[in-house]
C-alpha cells in the first residue's frame, strides 16, 4: 500500500496486548474496500509500559497515545504518512491518567478524567488538561470542572461534532458541552441514568449518537429526546468481544430525514470460529421515526467487510481492539437523492428481514369488506402459508361468503362457527331504526356453503346495536356497548321514559341494557346483571377465564360470576382500542403504529414499533381508514424464541390494473415479537416484520370508496 495520501479517506485502528503492554497501529484505505485483495496494513508497534489503559486520538495524520508507562503521564506520537520515522516522545501530561477520555477540539487535544482524585500527594488534581500541538505544551484546562467530581459518577462518554468545535462529555447522570469559540463549558442537564451512554460518539444536529454493543442510541440535547434501536443484521455478522464499544463515524445524511435517513460506519472486532482476532468495517443506515407518543430509532446493516488480523489463537486471546480513528475525510461518499436513498434503505432492510425469517406457518384467516352501495359484507378466506414479502399484490380474490349486514356489525368466531351481530344501515324513514339486532351464523368448516348460502339466522339480540364489542367467554357470547337506536319520536324524553314508550331497551349510561349474553345451547339472550361502566367500551380482549373491556386510560375485567372489576392505576393516555389479545396474563394490542404489551398483575407495559412495517411495506397510520386487526399465530413473547402474530390492515393505493386510481388493498403482515432484557438492563418489547402478502379488493371504480375493511379473524 502506498503511504502517499493516507490521510485521504482512511481509518486507523489499534490492538492492545494485555499480556506484554504492546500496542499495534493498523491503517485501512476506505476507497479500496471494493477490491477483494484490500486488507489493513500494519503501521507500527509501541511498548506502552502498561497493559490496556492508554488513551489515544488523532490530529490530521498524527496519532497520539497518551497515559503510557507506570506513571501514566507519558505521551508518544507517530505520523501515519511517515511511519518510518517511528514514534516520537511528546511532553508528558501534567497528571497521570488511565482510561481518560480524549477529544480533538479546536485544533487541540483534551484529556478529561482518568486521574485519581483520592491521591493524597495531589490534593488539587486537574480534572482535564489541554495539549497544543503548535506550541508542544500542556496546560491545565482553564475552565473549572463542569460536572461535580464528587457525585459518584466518573466520566463515561464523549462526543465531538464533525467540525471539531463542540465537545460533549458526560457520566451516568449528566453531561456538559464545551464551546471552543466561547472557550467555556456549559452544564446541560441530566438524562436517564440507566441509559448507558458510554464510549466515544458523534455530536450532529444537536444530537449525541453512540453505539452500545449492537444498539444505536441518540439523544437530542435541546429537546431532551432519547431514542434507541437495535442495528438489524449486526449480530448476524458476529458478536463483539471488545472491552470498548464499536467506533462510529458519520458518512452522510441526517437521522431526522424521514425519507433518506443517515449513513454511518462502525469499526469493531470479534473472534472467528478458530479464535483468531477479526476486525469489521460495517456501514449502517439509520433514521428516527416520530410516533404518536414516542420516538424510535431504526438501524440496518448496509454493507460489511471483515479482516483477520492475527492468525494465532494463542496470541489473539491476549489482544484487545482499542477503537478506530478517521484519518482525514472519507472520499467514499455516494451522492444520492432522498428518494433513491429511501429505496436502498428499504432493500437493505428487506434482506435483513429474510435473514431473520423463521419457517412459515400454515394458518387460515378471514377478513371482511363492507360495501356501502349494496349494504353487503363480503368475507375473504386467505392462507398464510406463504413466507417472504410479496412484491406484487394478488388480484381477483373472490369472497368465500357474503351477507347483507349493515355497517359496523360485530363479528366473532367460536370453534368453527362465525357469528355476525347488529350493525346499521342508512334509512330514509326517520321512524325506522338504522341499528339492527339481528344475528346470523355460518359453520366455516363446511366447504359446500357458497358465497350467498350457508348462513343461519339466530335469535335476535335484545337491543339494537352497531359497533358493539363481542367475545366468547366460557362458551357464551357476550355483546357490550356500541351505538344504539332512539326513534326521533322520543327526542326530548328522559332516558328512563324511552324504553317505556318504545318497548325497546336503550343503551346508555343510565340503563341496565349495556350488555347482554347469548347461550348457544339454549339459544336465548339475557341482559347481564352488571352495572354499566363509566365509558362505552372501545377495546375487548379475553382468554378462557377473563374478559377485559377498556378505553383510553380505563380497564375493567369480567370474570367468575359475571363480576365487573376496575383495574387501578392505568396511565391516563394508555390507548386500549379495538380487539386485543389476552394471554399469559398479558394484554397485547396494536394502536396507530405500535405494538403494546400490558401485564395485568403488575401494571408494567411496553411498546415497540414493528420494524419494517413502514420502511418496507409503506404502512402509514394516517392512511388507514379502519383499525388493523392483531391475530396470534404461535409462540410466546416471554420465551427467548418469541411469538408470531399477523397484523391485517388496509389502505388505498394505486394498483397495476388501475395505476391512476386508489384501490382498496388488504395486507396480511406476519411479524415476530419478543420481550427481552435490553442494553439498559430493562425489559423491552421488540418486533420486526417477517412476511407480508397484499390483496387488491376488486370492485367497480365508481364504488371503490364505498368499500371498507372491517377486521380479520383466525379460522
Amino acid at each position: 500500500m502506498s503511504r502517499m495520501g493516507l490521510d485521504s479517506g482512511a481509518i486507523c485502528f489499534r490492538l492492545s496486548n494485555k499480556k506484554d503492554g504492546t500496542l499495534k497501529i493498523f491503517s485501512l484505505k476506505l476507497d479500496a474496500l471494493d477490491d477483494s485483495s484490500t486488507c489493513p496494513e500494519f503501521i507500527s508497534e509501541l511498548d506502552t509500559g502498561i497493559r490496556t489503559q492508554t488513551s489515544w486520538t488523532i490530529q490530521g495524520s498524527v496519532v497520539y497515545v497518551l497515559g503510557c508507562s507506570l506513571s501514566a503521564n507519558e505521551v508518544f506520537s507517530i505520523d501515519l504518512n511517515r511511519p518510518t520515522q517511528g514514534w516520537h516522545r511528546c511532553p508528558s501530561m501534567l497528571v497521570g491518567r488511565m482510561g481518560a477520555l480524549t477529544a480533538s477540539c479546536g485544533g487541540k487535544i483534551f484529556m478529561m478524567g482518568g486521574n485519581d482524585v483520592d491521591d493524597k500527594s495531589n490534593p488539587n488534581p486537574s480534572w482535564a488538561e489541554v495539549f497544543d500541538p503548535m506550541s508542544n505544551t500542556w496546560e491545565a484546562h482553564p475552565v473549572s470542572q463542569p460536572l461535580e467530581i464528587n457525585d459518584g459518577y466518573p466520566l463515561t462518554f464523549r462526543a465531538v461534532d464533525p467540525a471539531g468545535q463542540l465537545c460533549i462529555v458526560g457520566n451516568h447522570a449528566k453531561f456538559a458541552i464545551f464551546d471552543d469559540y466561547a472557550m467555556r463549558w456549559q452544564f446541560f442537564g441530566y438524562y436517564e441514568s440507566e441509559s448507558p451512554l458510554a464510549g466515544s460518539g458523534l455530536f450532529i444536529d444537536n444530537t449525541i449518537i453512540l453505539v452500545y454493543k449492537d444498539v444505536l442510541q441518540s439523544y437530542h440535547i435541546r429537546r431532551k429526546e432519547y431514542s434507541v434501536g437495535k442495528i438489524m443484521g449486526l449480530q448476524a455478522l458476529g458478536s463483539s468481544d471488545s472491552t470498548k464499544e464499536p467506533s462510529i463515524f458519520h458518512l452522510q445524511g441526517s437521522i431526522y430525514d424521514s425519507t433518506a435517513g443517515a449513513r454511518f460506519s462502525l469499526v469493531w472486532s470479534d473472534l472467528t470460529s478458530s479464535n483468531c482476532l477479526r476486525v469489521h468495517y460495517t456501514t449502517i443506515w439509520a433514521v428516527v421515526r416520530q410516533h404518536h407518543d414516542f420516538l424510535s430509532l431504526e438501524a440496518i446493516v448496509d454493507s460489511s467487510k471483515s479482516f483477520v488480523i492475527d492468525n494465532d489463537p494463542d496470541n489473539s486471546k491476549h489482544c484487545l481492539f482499542g477503537g478506530a480513528l478517521v484519518v482525514g475525510q472519507s472520499t467514499n461518499k455516494r451522492k444520492r437523492d432522498g428518494a433513491n436513498m429511501r429505496e436502498i434503505f428499504k432493500e437493505k432492510l428487506k434482506k435483513q428481514v429474510s435473514v431473520l425469517q423463521t419457517p412459515p406457518v400454515s394458518q387460515k384467516l378471514c377478513f371482511r369488506i363492507y360495501n356501502e352501495d349494496d349494504d353487503m359484507s363480503r368475507f375473504y378466506h386467505v392462507n398464510l402459508s406463504k413466507a417472504g414479502i410479496t412484491e406484487r399484490s394478488t388480484h381477483g380474490i373472490s369472497p368465500k361468503w357474503e351477507l347483507k349486514t349493515g355497517r359496523e356489525s360485530s363479528w366473532v368466531m367460536h370453534e368453527s362457527v362465525l357469528y355476525v351481530l347488529g350493525g346499521y344501515s342508512s334509512s330514509c324513514d326517520p321512524s325506522e331504526a338504522s341499528e339492527h339486532n339481528h344475528v346470523f351464523c355460518i359453520d366455516t368448516s363446511k366447504e359446500d356453503a357458497g358465497a350467498g348460502g350457508g348462513w343461519s339466522e339466530c335469535p335476535s339480540m335484545i337491543a339494537r346495536r352497531s359497533g358493539a364489542m363481542a367475545a366468547f367467554l366460557k362458551g357464551e357470547l357476550y355483546v357490550m356497548g356500541g351505538d344504539f337506536y332512539i326513534p326521533r319520536t322520543t327526542f326530548g324524553l328522559p332516558l328512563e321514559d324511552i324504553e317505556t314508550s318504545t318497548g325497546l331497551p336503550i343503551l346508555g349510561a343510565h340503563t341496565k341494557s349495556w350488555a347482554e349474553c347469548f347461550n348457544p345451547d339454549s339459544k336465548k339472550w339475557s341482559l347481564l346483571p352488571l352495572p354499566p361502566p363509566p365509558f362505552s367500551p372501545s377495546f375487548i380482549a379475553c382468554d378462557s377465564t377473563k374478559l377485559l373491556l377498556g378505553d383510553f386510560g380505563v380497564l375493567q375485567v369480567i370474570e367468575g360470576c359475571n363480576k365487573l372489576k376496575q383495574v387501578e392505576d392505568i396511565p391516563s393516555n394508555f390507548p386500549f382500542q379495538s380487539h386485543g389479545l389476552f394471554m399469559d396474563g398479558k394484554i397485547l394490542f396494536f394502536h396507530k403504529d405500535a405494538l403494546y404489551s400490558y401485564e395485568l398483575s403488575t401494571g408494567l407495559y411496553y411498546t415497540s414499533r414493528i420494524v419494517g412495517l413502514e420502511s418496507i411495506l409503506g404502512y402509514q397510520c394516517h392512511n388507514c381508514e379502519d383499525q388493523p386487526s392483531l391475530i396470534y399465530l404461535n409462540g410466546s413473547i416471554d420465551e427467548p424464541a418469541g411469538a408470531r402474530f399477523c397484523l391485517v390492515w388496509s389502505d388505498r393505493r394505486p394498483c397495476d390494473c388501475h395505476p391512476s386510481n386508489d384501490c382498496l388493498h388488504v395486507h396480511c403482515t406476519t411479524f415476530h415479537a419478543v420481550e427481552l432484557w435490553d442494553h439498559r438492563k430493562k425489559i423491552s418489547l421488540e418486533a420486526s416484520v417477517q412476511a407480508s402478502e397484499s390483496f387488491v379488493i376488486v370492485c367497480r371504480q365508481d364504488s371503490a370508496r364505498s368499500c371498507h375493511f372491517e377486521g380479520a379473524l383466525l379460522l
